[in-house]
């Protein structure tokens, strides 16, 4: 998140450190396709110790509150996030606005029902994978999830306030 902030309040900065590699904007969704991959894998491998052996028994082990809760969670999530490049394109959503784009201002769904659907989705799909991995020897789930929707947070406080 501190790519965000950092293309969020320099973005003249960011421009020029890209230029020449490719599109401002194809810079940073590339570059958020690899964090979140590098995010997920990393905590993935984390509870598993790599092994993924560990990770088939443990999804075989789950409550059955836990699978809903992360059905539930990524299906939310997903929705929001597939509903967002809908409704304001690549662009829109990777901060083409800061960066030269015109990107229409979009009043609708999913606009007219949260702030920052895009965050809401991420932090609805973090806590589906929480409750998924949450076991009495995996209790550092619960900060893991607090830390990543306080980045969304803060991301959303930058993008609001400055």
């Amino acid at each position: 998140h501190v790519m965000y902030a950092f293309i969020w309040l320099r973005p003249a900065s960011y421009i020029r450190l890209t230029s020449g590699v490719c599109k401002p904007v194809d810079f940073f969704m590339r570059s958020v396709f690899v964090l979140k991959f590098v995010q997920s894998t990393a905590v993935l491998g984390w509870y598993s110790g790599w092994d993924a052996g560990v990770l088939a028994e443990a999804a075989a082990a789950r409550e059955p509150w836990q699978l809903a809760a992360f059905a539930a969670g990524t299906a939310f999530g997903q929705v929001l996030n597939y509903s967002i490049y809908h409704a304001i394109g690549k662009e829109g959503v990777f901060y083409g606005c800061k960066l030269g784009y015109r990107v229409p201002w979009c009043t609708g769904f999913p606009f007219n029902v949260f702030r920052h659907p895009q965050y809401v989705g991420w932090v609805a799909q973090v806590w589906a994978i929480v409750a998924l991995l949450y076991d009495a020897s995996h209790t550092v789930m619960v900060p893991i999830g607090l830390f990543w929707t306080g980045c969304y947070v803060v991301t959303g406080i930058i993008e609001d306030y400055l």
